[in-house]
């Protein structure tokens, strides 16, 4: 998992409709991605009880339009890949 996030991540870096939409810095932002992809995977339950917000308002206040919806899911499949 930790591999998928990393490319994931690169990815976000270098897109300009995906990469406005993270802080400053990427570091924690992969780690909590990490926890978040094996808990929800079945894994260890190490994100949940760290969040601030509850899942289903985590993302309310980013301004995610179509077009970097579209880019996070096309680098999620390049990903992939």
């Amino acid at each position: 998992m930790g591999v998928f996030v990393d490319r994931l991540y690169d990815r976000i870096e270098n897109d300009a409709a995906l990469r406005p939409l993270f802080g400053r810095d990427l570091a924690d932002g992969r780690e909590a991605q990490k926890r978040f992809f094996t808990e929800w995977l079945g894994g260890v339950g190490n994100y949940s009880g760290t969040t601030h917000l509850p899942l289903t308002h985590r993302h309310d206040l980013l301004p995610i339009s179509w077009p970097a919806s579209g880019s996070r899911i096309s680098a999620t499949r390049s990903t992939s890949r």
